[in-house]
């Protein structure tokens, strides 16, 4: 019985709870989170929460306020709750505290369970904030009871998946940061390969159409959006179980056997290995190089020659065999999904750029943000402040070394936006209004291709920066990520949250001048093909708004570089 007692008195989650009630940011967190999803609900849903209208005007239009909100709670469960779980356990190795955690009596598995609720509770409690909005949707009508608590429920699955994954990844990796990079790999992976065959308007002669929808189960989202298959739900249930018990395996799993495994780059050291072979290789062409290596000395540029040194990330070579990497795979799902559907459309190119853009921008907002955090948690900042350097020079280099990320990132995307505009406007036309096809294909796609890649290449630059004057001002690799999403996000949402107010006041083409005040809807816009329909001036306006943000940023990070470096 004393060990029966013992498995169930939770210390471990009593001390994690307990630590981040004391926390003041839980709270103004949670504040927030519940500000900005009342605010978005209430942007999207405005007509029919609008006091103007018949109560019978209304009815029957709970359905689509409700598909809203839970479009919503999938957006923050899965930005947030892998930046929430992704360092539970990676903060333990980074601190060295995990050896004396693991000296108590508590078993691994115990360790990962406490470890996972008390990272669960604050996304849990996004879930019952959200409740009354369900209750408002659910008294407009157009849904049943049984659809309300299916989706609830499907959230919370959600829910419990993405944070398994995420808390696997905090025990197989070593660090914080490459865990978060990792947790979003392998759901990248673990969502759109599945996605392909459905997304894909090709027939595959190993995958009948009665297959199809079966291969993707495992994503709540699908399941979600195929509510009206019954024959999915318990599948579906059954596999985002399966998924989420194998994710927590893999976790006990790893956490005793890579707690004390020390830090390995992997692919720094497999880039290092084909160097060593394509070098030998290379003295009987003549020793041919294709990099100045002598470009950057430590004389004059000391902090950009120690970050090509120490950071895979920052090495020219290293990024180009990285740029390889990316590209291939997503050409090969690109050519899988380049076939065009109902009015030329080709929604598994656009999931792909959606999804290819996300990760680019995860992979910059990361890896910038970590700058000058990881000199902290490393304890070489002190090392680094007695170089005979200015802090503005300290951080001029810093950024010059994240130019070819943001260079490599962008290419994948744009490659993607260049397959997909080729697609759309050089295929036969399949829609049903042939007044919708009136110019020719090259008007088209020539502002297509300039839209969707200069926002590509100009906006990763502006979160470079962003995640630079974040990191700058952070102590801890969560507080720097977190921050940095929450920034971006908080950008991309203000224009529409602003214009929900006060469109009554606005005209459309004053609408559309703030829409475009956010870094996503000109492209949005695009992709869905109605630029048309924008005024000049507001294309305008949007790139030298995200010029102004580059601008600002990069002077907010000088500006104050020297009290933030404590020089």
């Amino acid at each position: 019985m004393r060990a029966f007692r013992r498995a169930f008195t939770l210390p471990l989650l009593t001390k994690e709870l307990a630590e981040r009630a004391t926390r003041p940011r839980t709270y103004w967190m949670r504040v927030a989170s519940a500000l900005l999803l009342f605010l978005c609900f209430w942007a999207d849903n405005r007509y029919y929460l609008s006091a103007d209208l018949q109560p019978s005007a209304v009815l029957g239009s709970g359905q689509q306020m409700f598909q809203s909100l839970i479009g919503m709670l999938y957006i923050g469960i899965y930005t947030f709750v892998p930046a929430m779980l992704c360092g539970v356990v990676t903060q333990e190795k980074e601190r060295d505290s995990l050896s004396l955690l693991l000296l108590t009596e508590l078993r691994p598995w115990q360790i990962v369970l406490q470890k996972y609720i008390a990272g669960l509770v604050p996304a849990l409690s996004l879930l019952l904030v959200a409740l009354p909005l369900g209750g408002v949707a659910y008294t407009y009508g157009g849904f049943s009871a049984d659809r309300l608590v299916f989706d609830l429920f499907l959230l919370f699955l959600a829910t419990l998946q993405i944070g398994a994954l995420a808390l696997w990844a905090s025990c197989r990796f070593r660090t914080t940061v490459a865990a978060f990079l990792g947790t979003y790999s392998i759901a990248f992976l673990f969502t759109l390969i599945p996605l392909l065959p459905e997304l894909s308007n090709t027939d595959y002669g190993w995958i009948t159409r009665e297959v199809r929808p079966y291969l993707a189960i495992h994503i709540p989202p699908y399941i979600f959006g195929n509510a009206t298959n019954p024959a999915l739900h318990l599948p579906g249930i059954i596999a985002i179980a399966g998924t989420t018990l194998l994710f927590l395996g893999l976790a006990i799993f790893d956490l005793p056997r890579r707690a004390f495994r020390p830090a390995r780059p992997i692919l720094r050291l497999t880039f290092a290995w084909i160097d060593r072979r394509m070098q030998a290789l290379n003295r009987w062409f003549g020793s041919v190089s294709f990099f100045n290596r002598s470009a950057a000395s430590p004389d004059e540029y000391p902090i950009i020659w120690r970050e090509r040194r120490s950071r895979g990330l920052a090495r020219p070579e290293y990024l180009v065999r990285l740029l390889v990497l990316i590209e291939i795979p997503t050409l090969i799902i690109a050519s899988m999904s380049a076939t065009p559907g109902w009015a030329r459309q080709t929604e598994g190119l656009s999931l792909l750029a959606a999804a290819v853009g996300v990760i680019a921008i995860l992979v910059v907002a990361v890896a910038s943000a970590n700058v000058f955090v990881s000199e902290r948690v490393n304890q070489t900042m002190e090392v680094l402040l007695t170089t005979a350097l200015s802090p503005q020079e300290i951080v001029r280099q810093k950024a010059y070394a994240l130019r070819r990320l943001v260079l490599i990132m962008a290419i994948p995307v744009a490659s993607v936006f260049l397959i997909e505009g080729l697609v759309e406007n050089t295929a036969p036309w399949t829609g049903y209004g042939e007044t919708l096809n009136l110019q020719r294909p090259i008007d088209r796609l020539i502002p297509y291709w300039l839209i969707s890649i200069g926002s590509a290449f100009l906006g990763l630059s502006v979160v470079a920066w962003i995640g630079l004057w974040i990191g700058l001002r952070s102590r801890t690799r969560i507080r720097a990520i977190c921050g940095t999403l929450a920034t971006i996000i908080g950008w991309c949402a203000a224009p529409a949250i602003i214009g929900a107010f006060i469109e009554q006041w606005l005209s459309r083409q004053e609408e559309a001048f703030l829409y475009v005040l956010s870094p996503l809807m000109v492209p949005i816009v695009n992709e869905i093909g109605q630029l048309h329909e924008m005024p000049l001036l507001a294309l305008i306006q949007y790139f030298v708004v995200l010029g102004g943000a580059l601008a600002l940023f990069r002077r907010a990070t000088f500006r104050r570089s020297d009290y933030w470096l404590r020089r």
